[in-house]
């Protein structure tokens, strides 16, 4: 995976961008797109950066071609690369399971079930992202109130 988003080129592009393409069944391609779709997306690094986060379209696609490998294969009505822009704009914009339901034109289980689905592969692929700092740094810098407490500061981590 490429550190940079900006050192994403043309060159990596094809082989990437392919992936949601390729593993798409015959039906869920002529299925008619809803609201949601990541042809939404695809020209615009603008629209990419306000519903996704991410810089650019390009990196996208990095992200789910990296990600796909650890995802379960159940069947869905809608394409990984329309399902992982749903799991973007739910953390980026905090949007209701309910709205982004409708956007898509699916029901709100079936939005939950892809989120939760989505979640578990990025905790999965991602986890080497995640720095935790030491317990006497995160000890350090605690506030004294919480520092007080009777039985001392606990933590709990997901």
């Amino acid at each position: 995976m490429t550190e940079d988003p900006d050192e994403v080129n043309d060159e990596t592009l094809p082989t990437v961008a392919t992936v949601h393409v390729e593993t798409q069944t015959d039906e869920q391609m002529t299925q008619p797109s809803g609201f949601l779709s990541y042809t939404l997306i695809k020209d615009s690094d603008e629209r990419t950066s306000y519903y996704t986060g991410l810089e650019k379209y390009a990196l996208f696609n990095i992200i789910l071609a990296f990600l796909y490998s650890s995802l379960p294969q159940p069947r869905t009505y809608l394409c990984k690369a329309d399902e992982l822009l749903l799991v973007l704009m739910k953390l980026r914009l905090n949007l209701q399971l309910q709205d982004l339901a409708y956007r898509a034109q699916v029901s709100v289980g079936t939005v939950s079930n892809i989120f939760h689905r989505w979640v578990d592969a990025m905790n999965i692929r991602l986890r080497f992202l995640m720095a935790w700092p030491a317990k006497e740094i995160v000890l350090h810098n605690m506030p004294p109130l919480i520092q007080e407490l009777p039985y001392g500061p606990k933590f709990l981590r997901d």
